[in-house]
């Protein structure tokens, strides 16, 4: 019986025993990652910093035995409060106190992250059984490093408090001396004692070029230590609680100013050396060396993408793309920044390597270009991406020419070098610069060639802008290029010396003959044909389909797609004002169409106090409004400030958020877009952005006495569009923003109503033609700030220019660039389009009547067309708050689809009416169909060469093709179970496709095609 009795005893035991290492033990990680430099945008060394915790910190690698609760500085005080609630806490790098330096930074804050109270509750949880782990982090220990601020007074840049007259100094092993704590190994080493702790891990391949200097107490036990027996990874009993301090510091490799010297700072083992401290620390057993092994393998995959698609499967997606700067890629972090956009359904990047090398004798041998091509395709191929990269073959010039005198461009009155961003820029007429890009590109093209992943090239940079910049630059009015060689061209073209501009007072009408004029024209906006046209044919000689496109800056050349930097937009004004943006640029190359020479919208993201201020709804509705004016791909421009330095901005995380749910978004749902087209607006708008029209160009020539020119003048018509655009569509009238170019086309009979806002100036042959429009019954608008006369036309009772005065005269509060500041403005510019509104509510909508009507003037919309379906585009333009609203639609197809809930919402006659709700800033589009879908009807699926062939068409109920773009999920089935999905789309109810097949996709033996408007399916065996 006894026997009985102690046999149940030790059963329960061992049961308990079972028991408290199969239950999760809860884990209290604080860790936050810190900008390294004062920089504002990005740096290479510790910005990326962020990756490393998304990658490599505890919730990655520990393993499923532990659940993580990981926090910030921001709340870390809160959850050590608590500690007790947790089996083991983790200072993964956490200093005890904060202190800002950046005076009225908005978003930076002295942080108390573990005052000494807190601490002191710590180390009560410590000596009654608690576990502790300091890991050895960038702020750890001592008191930062001169880098990111230490606890010396450091202007301009945070200071760090660290643990040495803490209370938490009392729990520790190590003493910390010295205020600085973080040192460089050099060339020490790492000696490790013999310990179940450390058997089979060789600390010698841990990628640490960094640790705390620090001694170890007496009774501390040291585990690890440098040769110079300064402790790595140590350890004690403390009451009845152990710690453990790890002083080296893998991510101190980001503060290594030398990135050649920084080391790759992913080591799989690290995973088996956490879980082993944290269980040595928890005391619980450590696992079996196989469950180890399937440690590493989890912690090996999480580093990985999923499996690497075949190029062209991937390129055929929707082209969303990520625009990303290599100084903020640190070679050693090349991996993880690719697998970050990956994992936000990116699937280009554009790069900006090489872009300032000249020559690559000077800084690069073409063996360097070629292993940095290598390692970066590489690196592309494992995330599924590509990358166009950003070269400025005109900077060979500067190097081989020194006396820039001999190609850069110049600005009037003085002659003086023209500047951008402080330094001089290539003149595209000169002969010099044109020779030795051509041969820098030459040099390029048979090095990069050879990269599949590389898959086209954006040459230059804004230094363009000169040529189309109407402020002031280095003291002289920025009105164009006068160098010697575009005077030569001007000459050549018209027989005469190019024009000194000349001051015009408001109301000057330019007859065809005038000279500046012509000037304008031939010298201001077709600078880069001629450039871009020898830049493309010495490309495709080595790659006839290299894409090739101009960096934003000017409105010049023919190339293979446009991009327009709709983020200018962005930081202040409404982002209505994308679409204005988007429509100036396609409508001035009237001479292709946005078929032909497609349109990508360039978004930034900021999140900083500097004057491009983002916030997420702004993103979100910008993205929105770029896709509805028929944008065809997307760049985030500076994405790196998802993850930058700035990280304890309030607005970080919700902007990482907002970009991965437009990747996803677009992801499914972005073939769709490749297919749609602009549908006609309600009326027209002439544009006012000052390089493009040539009768505005009068403006930014200020008159003989210029004491008191008014800087803000040059900008007029641009601050009228902040007005005009954002009034006139939350009135409910759809518009499109032209140019000239319109206005004197046979296209302007076909519109019922023009507007010219803020019209002081213009051309003669532009009067004529609104004139003889107006005698066959079109509209003109003008408002009362206008100083030219139109017969016939009419003059609504608003002044649009008050806005421009008012900015004019001081009034605008950004000269101080603070988010609070930026929302003050934006605030300022809604009161003037609030008085706008009614205006042309009353004057215009009235009158126009337009088909579709939406009962809120917090609302817009646009339209796209494929077949015989509209796309309709709802957007909420409030920015703050969440909001619901009725749409009326007639004379429209009366089937309405809400594509991305996959559902009809509306089927009736028309008129219809449907509701959407709408986050702030958010957007939806609708199909509108005269029919429903009824089936997918698969007609092909063959393999040939190594390719699917696939050849679908989606039927309506009344057996006729459902002539529309659908977006289509296509599943391709494999023998051995394993399924490969992508998304496509239909054309007018069509689809024929080729799919190459990697070895992912391999040994198919059926597809399934799910049309994505109503979610019918068909399958269909493969031969």
């Amino acid at each position: 019986m006894k026997s009985k009795k102690i046999f149940s005893q030790f059963f329960f035991i061992c049961l308990a025993a079972i028991s408290q290492s199969s239950i999760a033990k809860n884990i209290l990680c604080v860790s936050e990652t810190t900008e390294t430099t004062s920089s504002y945008y990005y740096n290479g060394i510790g910005s990326y910093m962020y990756l490393l915790e998304r990658y490599c910190s505890p919730i990655q690698i520990l393993g499923d035995d532990f659940t993580i609760t990981q926090t910030g500085w921001q709340n870390a005080k809160q959850h050590l409060d608590n500690c007790v609630n947790y089996d083991a806490v983790i200072l993964w790098e956490t200093p005890c106190y904060i202190r800002d330096q950046r005076g009225n930074d908005p978003y930076h804050s002295d942080i108390d992250v573990i005052p000494d109270s807190t601490a002191k509750r710590l180390t009560d949880y410590v000596n009654k059984g608690g576990a502790l782990i300091v890991a050895g982090g960038v702020v750890n220990y001592g008191n930062g490093h001169p880098l990111i601020g230490s606890g010396m007074e450091s202007p301009g840049k945070r200071t760090y408090t660290g643990y040495a007259k803490s209370p938490l100094a009392d729990i520790l092993p190590l003493v910390i001396e010295e205020e600085i704590t973080i040192s460089f190994f050099d060339n020490r080493k790492i000696t490790q004692v013999k310990t179940s702790l450390l058997e089979d891990i060789e600390l010698k391949n841990w990628p640490v070029n960094a640790y705390h200097k620090t001694k170890a107490k007496k009774t501390a036990q040291i585990l690890a230590a440098t040769d110079a027996n300064d402790p790595i990874i140590s350890r004690w009993q403390r009451g009845k609680g152990r710690v453990v301090a790890v002083t080296a510091s893998p991510r101190a490799n980001l503060l290594v100013t030398d990135e050649s010297k920084a080391l790759n700072p992913v080591w799989v083992q690290e995973a088996v050396l956490w879980d082993r401290i944290l269980r040595w620390a928890i005391d619980i057993p450590q696992l079996s060396q196989k469950k180890e092994m399937d440690l590493i393998a989890k912690y090996e995959n999480s580093l990985v993408s999923p499996e690497p698609q075949s190029l062209k499967t991937r390129l055929d997606e929707y082209p969303y793309i990520a625009h990303i700067l290599d100084a903020a890629i640190p070679y050693n972090m090349r991996s993880l920044s690719y697998k970050y956009f990956n994992d936000l359904n990116f699937n280009r990047v554009v790069m900006q390597g090489f872009h300032s090398i000249g020559n690559l004798d000077y800084q690069h041998t073409p063996d360097s270009l070629r292993q940095w091509c290598q390692q970066h395709n590489e690196a592309l191929a494992k995330n599924n991406l590509c990358m166009l990269l950003r070269a400025s073959m005109t900077e060979a010039v500067k190097f081989a020419v020194p006396d820039a005198n001999l190609w850069a461009q110049k600005v009037l009155p003085s002659g003086k070098l023209a500047k951008h961003y402080d330094a001089y820029n290539p003149c595209p007429y000169n002969k010099l610069v044109q020779k030795y890009a051509k041969e820098q590109m030459k040099t390029y093209m048979p090095i990069i060639a050879p990269f599949e992943r590389i898959i086209g090239i954006v040459p230059e940079d804004e230094w363009a802008w000169v040529l189309g910049y109407r402020n002031p630059y280095e003291g002289n009015q920025g009105i164009g290029c006068y160098s010697p060689w575009a005077n030569e061209r001007f000459k050549k073209l018209t027989g005469q010396d190019a024009p000194q501009p000349v001051y015009r007072d408001e109301g000057y009408v330019a007859s065809e003959d005038d000279l500046w004029l012509k000037w304008c024209q031939l010298i201001r906006q077709d600078a880069f044909t001629e450039y871009n046209n020898m830049v493309a044919e010495t490309a495709r000689k080595y790659r006839p389909d290299f894409l090739i496109s101009n960096y934003p800056g000017g409105f010049e050349g023919n190339t293979d797609l446009m991009i327009e930097e709709v983020y200018l937009d962005c930081w202040r004004q409404s982002p209505l004002l994308a679409v204005e943006r988007m429509d100036v640029r396609s409508n001035f190359r009237m001479d292709k169409l946005r078929t032909e020479i497609p349109l990508w919208a360039m978004i930034g993201i900021f999140r900083m106090p500097e004057d491009k201020s983002m916030y997420p709804e702004t993103l979100r509705l910008t993205a929105g409004l770029t896709l509805g004016t028929g944008a065809k791909g997307i760049i985030l421009w500076n994405s790196v400030n998802l993850w930058g330095q700035y990280l304890q901005h309030p607005g970080r995380a919700w902007l990482e958020t907002e970009a991965k749910a437009i990747g996803e978004y677009l992801h499914k749902f972005g073939p769709m877009f490749l297919e749609l087209q602009k549908e006609p607006a309600n009326m027209w708008i002439l544009s006012g952005w000052f390089w493009i029209n040539s009768f505005d160009n009068y403006l930014h020539i200020p008159p003989a006495d210029t004491n008191g020119y008014n800087t803000e003048t040059p900008w007029r018509h641009i601050q009228i569009s902040d007005i005009v655009a954002p009034a006139t569509m939350r009135a409910g009238i759809y518009p499109e923003f032209v140019t000239e170019k319109q206005l004197l086309s046979e296209d302007l009979f076909k519109q019922k109503v023009v507007m010219l806002p803020g019209a002081i100036y213009s051309r003669q042959a532009v009067i004529d033609n609104l004139e003889k429009y107006i005698e066959k019954g079109g509209t003109v608008y003008l408002d009362e700030s206008a100083k030219i006369n139109i017969k016939g036309a009419e003059i609504l009772p608003i002044d649009f220019s008050v806005w421009h005065n008012d900015i004019a005269a001081g009034k605008r509060p950004t000269t101080q660039p603070t988010e609070a500041n930026y929302r003050k403005q934006r605030q300022q510019s809604e009161e003037y389009i609030q008085k706008a509104i009614p205006v042309i509510k009353e004057q215009l909508t009235a009158k126009l009547n337009p088909d579709v009507k939406i009962n809120s003037t917090d609302s817009a919309y646009t339209m796209l067309t494929n077949g015989q379906t509209k796309y309709l585009f709802v957007y909420n333009t409030d920015e703050k708050n969440a909001n619901s609203f009725e749409v009326e639609c007639k004379n429209l197809p009366p089937i309405a689809y809400d594509i991305a809930d996959s559902k009809i919402i509306s089927k009736g006659k028309s008129p219809f009416r449907f509701d959407v709700s709408l986050p702030a800033g958010g957007w939806k589009v609708y199909a509108l169909s005269p029919c429903t879908i009824d089936s997918v009807k698969i007609n092909s699926a063959v393999i040939s060469k190594n390719e699917l062939k696939l050849s679908a068409v989606i039927y309506s109920e009344k057996n006729r093709i459902f002539s529309a773009a659908v977006p289509l999920k296509i599943v391709l089935h494999g023998k051995n179970g394993h399924s490969y999905e992508l998304y496509r789309s239909a054309n007018k109810g069509k689809i024929d496709i080729q799919i190459p097949l990697g070895l992912s996709i391999s040994k198919l033996v059926k597809v399934t095609i799910t049309e994505m408007f109503s979610n019918n399916k068909k399958t269909i065996s493969i031969k």
